[in-house]
C-alpha cells in the first residue's frame, strides 16, 4: 500500500490515503447513504507501521577522590544525543483531516543534564 519504488511518502502522508473508501450502509433506505467508519474491511494485520525509533543516550563521568574514602563525581549525560526527532504513528482515524498524517512526536529534542555528587 504506497511503499512501494518510486512512492513518495512523507510526514505529510504516511500511507497511501487514496487505497481507503468509507463503507457503505447495508439495509439502509437510500442506495449510497455512506455512515461512518467501520473498521478496515477485511484487510490484514499490520495495516500501518509507525517510524522507526532511534534514541541513543549517551553520558560521560569522571570521579575525583578529595580524600580517603570520599570523591566527587562530575557526569554529564545527553538525552536523544543525535538530537534524530522520534516521530509518533500517523493519525489512523479515517474521517479526520490529518488521517494519513504524522503530527507530533514521541520524545523531546536533545536534552542535557550535569551533575555533582559527593561520595562519601
Amino acid at each position: 500500500m504506497g511503499r512501494g519504488p518510486g512512492a513518495r511518502l512523507n510526514l505529510a502522508r504516511w500511507f497511501d490515503t487514496s487505497a481507503f473508501i468509507r463503507s457503505k450502509c447495508n439495509g439502509c433506505p437510500a442506495e449510497g447513504v455512506f455512515i461512518g467508519p467501520l473498521g478496515y474491511g477485511n484487510s490484514g494485520v499490520a495495516l500501518f507501521d509507525a517510524p522507526a525509533q532511534k534514541n541513543w543516550t549517551f553520558a560521560l563521568f569522571k570521579d575525583f577522590r578529595v580524600k580517603e574514602g570520599h570523591r566527587v563525581q562530575f557526569r554529564w549525560e545527553s538525552f536523544n544525543f543525535t538530537n534524530t526527532p522520534q516521530f509518533s504513528a500517523p493519525d489512523r482515524n479515517f474521517g479526520n483531516a490529518t488521517f494519513g498524517r504524522i503530527t507530533s512526536t514521541l520524545t523531546n529534542n536533545r536534552e542535557m543534564q550535569f551533575g555533582l555528587k559527593y561520595i562519601f
